[in-house]
């Protein structure tokens, strides 16, 4: 039977609002909970697309066709209620670290409501291919292009709209997948238009009331209307008005004489990063108390300088350029929502910023810009700063990050004048200050690279102590010169930090802290790493995890000498969290699989070879999907463009694929080396050649970056398009094919392979994860093969 227009457009829709949805709930997860988290989404959608897959084997065809037609309009009636339930899950159930079993139950929980509107996509979509088997490749395509447009919209989506409003809206789109779905039935297309209506209401009222906004950050605590609010595709963003306080900051020196009290307000990026704006009328003695921060130190060894703060904020960095005279700052920002608070909100508060004197901001991602401009600096500071704006330990430690690699450090020192300084503030707890010892470690190795050979003369490390356990901890900065530092003018230096009550732990003359020594000379924090049981090696852009210290070997080892750090929760929160899929993919996917496994072997043979086929391609097709979104996080900038563009440019080549091995599939015996060979080959040439190509075009604009990212998937997209269909298709016109089965295995497969890749990204790199990637495509057309003999 030929698929109708209102099945293919019911699919298009359907397929459109479930990558959104997955897509705005990642924005939602980054605010009530740690970031990496934010990634669960995809697990979340594979999981209830698969199990949703598997349900419909057991229900699909007892009432024949019309049976069938009836079953599908109910499950995409219920996509948009259940979308709208998972919104509400998601911004009311707080988020606790999992320590207790309570705290796992409520994980579960809400894993399993996020689900529900997933199940239905699943089932929807599964029931359609299996009244439309002879077809899958052109319903497989409109499905991958109606998600690929989905991902393409999430961004000016959550430009007009907050996270919840946006979802909502992916609820209402749902809604009309069921109304286009339900045109040749009158009640059931007017309770789908009743059903869409109502969530349209909803988001119109939430999008003006915000009646669904998140109620709980992911510190547990409860979510207090700020002053300001905005939503994007980077961040929610959010202004507390404090009004006159003293001086606050994350650094300030134990020495500082009293300061009058200076009006700031509190900014908070994804409940989680936080910055201070501080009003400034022109006064430089408002500005006086920045000269005591830590992340400030720089200024006090390079005056009279050009300075680049990588990441603006609340503008802290720049007003500190102002509070020392240095003659011109540059402040590059990726995210726009920032700035719009600092210039246009509060510009009045602020200066605003872009009007003071020698200040000057770019809205770009900082690495990208720093590789395009000709511009050399004299003090380039990152105070706190990551890819994601970031500023709390253990937020980010599960994902790559841009701006702590070999190669991005080699960048800025490139950008340095010769009196030039490199200036990047990171947390120091006194208990167990690894990411300092990182920091040494990346700094030395990079400057060995460079040529260097006695790093310690180019490098200083200073910190603020505070007691063992407190909350925030200390900070430390590392400043790394291009040239080797003056001893005259290190020595005032030091002895300014002491007056001012800093530990100096790091000088070419003389040290505080034997450890940092060590690292100096050596490049290395070798005998660290086995005293703590932690990897300190020096990140690179191919195993890019600076905040990732805990090898795999020693997750689950006793502490030792490491104490209870971030990491260590982070790394709780994703084993609970694979627990948890684990036991619900077993219970509602495995179990069902397994006694739908023994039912109807004889009509349907070598159903194993089959299962193993759908099981590789959807292991393949993950690694390869998630490496590259980890390689492309990098080369973008920002997880939501590793995200959408690798999303975007592999599902619509992906869908031009699967509609074009429609011819093959029709063959009497399609020759699969037609489908695999020039697979294998494009994805080894893309694996050899790729790397380069991003590596060149790294300097590019954004808009440049993205057309190359698309250039390069859409080649290797297109090829892993075909293995799907062309499989169902030759599946189908056997008798007793268990289509909605394979569907089922196909996805279960990939729910497990995105823990995979993660795994294997962080023990051995990005590039193994892709390469095992294409290792089981070779094995999965060995399987298909089988399975047709």
């Amino acid at each position: 039977m030929k698929p109708s227009a209102s099945t293919y457009l019911g699919l298009f829709l359907a397929a459109l609002a479930s990558v959104g949805l997955e897509l705005i709930l990642t924005r939602i997860f980054s605010v009530t909970s740690w970031y990496h988290f934010a990634f669960v989404a995809v697990s979340i959608a594979m999981f209830g697309i698969t199990a949703g897959a598997v349900a419909m084997e057991f229900r699909a065809g007892r009432g024949g066709d019309d049976g069938d037609a009836r079953l599908l309009r109910n499950v995409a009636l219920a996509f948009g209620p259940g979308a709208v339930l998972a919104v509400g899950a998601a911004v009311a159930i707080p988020f606790h670290s999992p320590v207790t079993p309570k705290d796992i139950a409520i994980l579960a929980l809400t894993y399993l409501l996020e689900t529900i509107p997933f199940f239905f996509c699943g089932a929807l979509t599964s029931l359609v291919l299996r009244r439309h088997p002879r077809h899958a490749g052109s319903l497989y395509a409109v499905d991958l292009v109606g998600a690929a447009i989905g991902c393409a919209l999430v961004i000016p989506l959550l430009d007009l709209l907050d996270g919840p409003s946006a979802a909502l809206a992916m609820a209402a789109v749902a809604g009309l997948s069921a109304l286009v779905l339900s045109a040749g039935e009158e009640r059931a297309r007017d309770r789908a238009g009743i059903v869409t209506a109502v969530i349209a209401v909803l988001v119109l009222v939430n999008a003006r009331y915000h009646v669904a906004r998140v109620y709980w950050d992911k510190w547990g605590n409860q979510d207090a209307a700020p002053a300001w609010e905005r939503w994007n595709a980077f961040s929610r963003i959010r202004v507390q008005e404090w009004g006159t306080c003293q001086p606050v900051g994350w650094g300030m020196a134990p020495r500082m004489p009293k300061q009058p009290s200076v009006e700031q307000n509190y900014m908070d990026i994804d409940a989680g990063a936080a910055t201070w704006m501080t009003r400034y009328t022109g006064n430089p003695a408002e500005l006086e108390f920045l000269k005591w921060d830590i992340t400030a130190v720089g200024h006090w060894l390079v005056p009279n300088a050009r300075v680049l703060s990588l990441g603006v904020g609340g503008g802290r960095d720049l007003l500190t350029a102002v509070a020392f005279g240095q003659p011109s700052a540059t402040g590059v920002e990726i995210n726009g929502a920032i700035l719009e608070a600092d210039l246009d909100v509060y510009g009045r508060f602020t200066g605003p910023l872009d009007r003071l004197p020698g200040v000057r901001l770019v809205n770009d991602e900082a690495r990208s810009w720093t590789a395009r401009t000709s511009e050399r600096f004299d003090l380039i500071v990152m105070s706190l700063t990551d890819t994601a704006a970031a500023s709390s330990a253990g937020a980010y430690v599960l994902t790559e990050n841009s701006l702590y690699t070999k190669e991005a450090i080699r960048l800025f020192h490139d950008h340095l004048t010769e009196r030039g300084v490199l200036s990047i503030t990171r947390w120091h707890p006194s208990e167990f200050p690894a990411e300092m010892w990182r920091l040494l470690a990346l700094g030395a190795e990079t400057l060995r690279d460079l040529g260097v050979a006695d790093p310690r003369g180019h490098l200083l490390c200073v910190h603020r102590e505070r007691p063992p356990g407190s909350a925030p901890p200390g900070c430390g900065t590392m400043l790394l010169s291009r040239a080797p530092l003056d001893p005259e003018a290190v020595r005032a230096w030091v002895a300014r930090m002491e007056a001012m009550g800093f530990v100096v732990d790091l000088a070419p003359e003389h040290a505080n802290d034997p450890r940092f020594e060590r690292i100096a000379a050596t490049g290395s924090a070798a005998d660290l790493e086995r005293e703590y049981g932690v990897d300190l090696s020096a990140p690179t852009d191919a195993r890019p995890f600076y905040f990732h210290m805990l090898r795999l070997a020693d997750v689950l080892s006793p502490l030792g000498k490491r104490p209870e750090v971030a990491e260590s929760r982070a790394n709780r929160v994703l084993g609970a969290l694979l627990l948890v899929t684990l036991a619900l993919a077993g219970t509602f996917i495995l179990v069902p699989l397994i006694w739908l496994s023994r039912r109807g072997t004889e009509a349907f043979p070598r159903r194993g070879a089959w299962a193993l086929f759908f099981i590789a391609i959807g292991v393949a097709f993950m690694l390869v999907e998630i490496s590259q979104m980890q390689r492309l996080i990098l080369f973008l900038g920002h997880p939501i463009y590793g995200l959408s563009v690798v999303l975007f440019g592999l599902l619509v080549s992906s869908g031009v694929g699967s509609f074009a091995s429609g011819a093959l599939a029709r063959r009497e015996r399609p020759p699969l080396a037609l489908a695999f060979v020039p697979l294998l080959v494009l994805l080894a040439a893309f694996g050899l050649f790729a790397p380069g190509l991003l590596a060149a075009n790294a300097g590019a604009s954004t808009a440049v970056r993205i057309a190359v990212s698309l250039g390069c998937l859409a080649p290797i997209g297109f090829f892993m398009g075909f293995p799907f269909p062309l499989a169902m298709g030759i599946a189908g016109g056997r008798a007793g094919a268990p289509l909605a089965w394979f569907y089922g295995v196909n996805g279960a497969a990939s729910v497990c392979a995105s823990v995979i890749s993660m795994i294997l990204s962080l023990t051995f790199g990005i590039s193994i994860a892709f390469w095992t990637g294409v290792a089981v495509y070779a094995c999965a057309w060995a399987c298909l093969a089988g399975a047709r003999r």
